[in-house]
């Protein structure tokens, strides 16, 4: 799935409908512009959405040459932009926040991590929520490229796999250690899916609070915790 014209053209009177307000357009002249609009920007909304759901599947699943990839941030580019200048158009302010992770994580993966921080810089994490148990909050500190807070996600129903990613991440940063973060990361999407088997969450995380807490600087420690984890894991799916 690609932006085609008419998603294009949708784009530009989303970006010259935030335009207006940037500059203070008064109201009348607003409505009659985007009166003179053949589309309006929720026509696209949910097509936005899919194409970014497509591109992930695709991103997980293949391996892309270098031009391949580079249509594939052109398609970012646009959802980003579009989901960008959608929230400045003031239509909807309840989709704020989701326009500005959303749209961040877009323009990250498109290769403009500058313009991701300015939109991540726009939401107060502290009160940060989408209804994605946690799902959000994640997502936000990756992006703002803080340290991950365990704590964070203790209500939430993903959260055995949200601390493991968790974990994951904060070794990565400090040991430089790959160990699997996008394989916790799919099996958090089959597991929100319904796709495996339930486990029980509650006593797998009693186990994994017990090493975890024990988490040293030492790479070697690390590795015996990691492999207490990976069994732990597969006793339970």
């Amino acid at each position: 799935m690609k932006p085609e014209t008419e998603s294009l053209k949708t784009l530009q009177y989303t970006q010259s409908a935030a335009k207006t307000i940037e500059f203070e357009v008064p109201q009348e002249i607003r409505e009659k512009l985007e009166a003179s609009f053949s589309h309006k920007p929720e026509d696209i909304f949910d097509i936005v959405i899919a194409m970014l759901g497509e591109i992930s599947e695709s991103y997980k699943n293949s391996e892309f040459s270098e031009n391949e990839i580079y249509k594939e941030e052109e398609k970012l580019r646009f959802c980003a932009e579009f989901l960008d200048n959608y929230k400045n158009t003031n239509r909807l302010s309840l989709l704020n926040d989701y326009c500005l992770l959303i749209g961040a994580a877009a323009y990250y993966l498109s290769n403009l991590p500058g313009s991701s921080k300015v939109l991540i810089n726009e939401i107060n994490n502290e009160s940060l929520n989408l209804d994605g148990d946690g799902l959000e909050n994640l997502l936000y500190t990756i992006l703002a490229d803080q340290k991950l807070n365990y704590s964070k996600f203790s209500d939430s129903r993903y959260t055995y796999f949200l601390e493991k990613i968790t974990y994951d991440i904060n070794a990565f940063n400090k040991f430089g250690i790959n160990n699997n973060i996008i394989k916790t990361a799919t099996e958090l999407e089959d597991y929100a899916l319904n796709k495996t088997s339930f486990f029980n969450v509650n006593e797998a995380l009693d186990k994994f609070a017990t090493y975890a807490e024990s988490y040293s600087e030492n790479m070697d420690e690390y590795q015996v915790l990691d492999n207490q984890y990976k069994e732990d894991y597969a006793a339970y799916t």
